[in-house]
């Protein structure tokens, strides 16, 4: 009798932690979330337009609130920042009015962005989030140097007085990860997104972030 009752226990507890769980009762709280990771952007050579996008990488730091009308839906609003990195594209022709210039271009760039969305989750203490935001996305280039690199042992600077730029984007966001609740007020998430930013030099990011959550129950 009481093994048979220590196997149903042990069933019904296997069954609790299979089965998938609505999140735990959350619904009224505002959520701030500290995050730091990674980016690649697929970045437009300027001044060059007929050149491919040049993949780089950089430090992402983002500061966000959420608010949950529900267990399994939150509002969620957040600001992001990549400081500045320098780019190389190679095998670019810059066209100014004096001419084209092939060669190697050289700059500092970084990036700001915010965004509005909203998320879906379902869990308890491991919850998988899927999510959507549309944003606007900030991109700065700055210390343009464009070289002539055609030999390699002799390469030089063609003084190209290139103004520094700026490139402002509607930004479509679509991200899904995971969270681990570890406390009643506390969580641990990574988060991968991949972002299409619309507009003037239109191109992608993809960004992946681990996230430190303190909730508050309003």
């Amino acid at each position: 009798m009481i093994s048979h009752t220590l196997r149903a226990s042990a069933a019904s507890l296997l069954l609790l932690a299979t089965t998938p769980r609505s999140a735990l009762a959350d619904r009224g709280a505002l959520t701030l979330d500290i995050g730091a990771g990674g980016t690649a952007l697929a970045l437009p050579a300027p001044y060059a337009p007929t050149s491919g996008s040049m993949l780089g990488t950089s430090f992402l730091a983002s500061l966000g609130l959420r608010y949950a009308l529900r267990n399994w839906i939150e509002l969620a609003t957040s600001a992001e920042f990549e400081p500045p990195v320098t780019y190389f594209h190679n095998g670019v022709t810059v066209t100014t009015q004096d001419g084209s210039f092939p060669g190697t271009l050289k700059h500092r760039f970084y990036r700001y962005s915010t965004f509005l969305g909203g998320r879906i989750l379902t869990g308890s203490v491991w919850r998988f989030v899927a999510g959507a935001d549309v944003g606007w996305s900030h991109r700065a280039y700055s210390n343009f140097q464009h070289i002539n690199d055609l030999d390699p042992n002799n390469p030089r600077d063609y003084r190209l007085a290139l103004p520094n730029l700026n490139r402002d984007n509607l930004v479509v966001a679509a991200l899904a990860g995971v969270e681990w609740a570890v406390g009643d007020h506390w969580s641990l998430s990574i988060l991968p997104r991949y972002e299409q930013l619309v507009g003037a030099d239109s191109t992608f990011a993809l960004s992946a972030r681990l996230v430190f959550s303190w909730s508050w129950y309003v």
